[in-house]
């Protein structure tokens, strides 16, 4: 059997499991066929993640409730991890960690952290029109910034800010932090907070908070400006309704949600924190 145990119950996601316990496994798939299956012991750091251990250790893929339930947000990982790995650049995760430590960042700092030259690192910045640097040329952000926009990012008593709703989801795991989130909806006005950890989003204020967001195409010379202007929170998804219709290319999804896909991205490319 599957044995779950279970976490800080999420008010959207009420049984949020965190391991799966070594023991037989009684499958069942649509064509009625069984069998037994040993499952040993794993960690998953989400539903999402939980979901894809199990489909691919068990060869699941013809058990419908597995496809239906995570093969949308499976699509959705892959897209984001091959964009991330074709257009963002490979000190990317360096760059967010030292960004986070409130000050602006020297390029010879980046590269040292990074092991990119710094030649490397500064063509690609500027050839970016969304980057943001200080007065002599130092950088405050690109993802996650020191310069303030919609998106308020508080990690240890720092005020950071990002350049779209899903980066303060993304960014989680990959600094390792609990990060508290404030934001507003476009549409009402209404204030939006979140209480993110590494493991999972904690509270949602209102709960029935949504984010935008467009398709990754790869090529991007532009990140800001053509994908994350497009992500914001909005309050409900009927809040989200005229964007909806603006981007039909778009889509809205529950934070949760789109939690579960930003950590199984990060846990896929290597980039969460080691906490000790």
């Amino acid at each position: 059997m599957i044995q779950t145990v279970h976490g800080e119950p999420d008010r959207e996601c009420d049984c949020r499991p965190t391991q799966i316990v070594s023991g037989l496994i009684d499958v069942v798939d649509h064509d009625d066929h069984r069998s037994l299956i040993r499952c040993r012991s794993r960690r998953a750091q989400s539903v999402l993640l939980l979901r894809t251990v199990v489909v691919k250790a068990l060869g699941l893929d013809s058990v419908l409730r597995y496809r239906v339930d995570a093969g949308q947000m499976d699509d959705l990982r892959k897209t984001i991890a091959t964009f991330i790995r074709h257009d963002v650049a490979r000190f990317m995760v360096p760059m967010i960690r030292l960004v986070a430590e409130g000050r602006p960042v020297a390029l010879e700092r980046l590269a040292a952290a990074s092991g990119v030259p710094v030649e490397e690192i500064e063509s690609w910045l500027r050839a970016q029109p969304g980057t943001d640097w200080d007065e002599d040329g130092r950088l405050l952000g690109f993802g996650l910034t020191q310069r303030s926009t919609r998106h308020r990012y508080i990690v240890d008593g720092r005020v950071l800010y990002t350049f779209c709703a899903a980066d303060t989801l993304i960014f989680t795991p990959i600094l390792g932090r609990r990060a508290f989130v404030e934001s507003s909806c476009p549409t009402t006005g209404q204030s939006i907070r979140l209480e993110v950890t590494p493991e999972a989003v904690r509270s949602v204020d209102p709960p029935t908070t949504v984010i935008s967001h467009v398709n990754l195409c790869c090529g991007a010379h532009d990140i800001r400006g053509s994908l994350c202007e497009h992500g914001h929170f909005f309050a409900s998804a009927n809040a989200a309704e005229d964007w909806r219709n603006a981007h039909p290319d778009g889509e809205v999804r529950p934070v949760r949600e789109l939690f579960d896909i930003a950590v199984a991205v990060c846990c896929e490319l290597g980039w969460t924190a080691r906490v000790p």
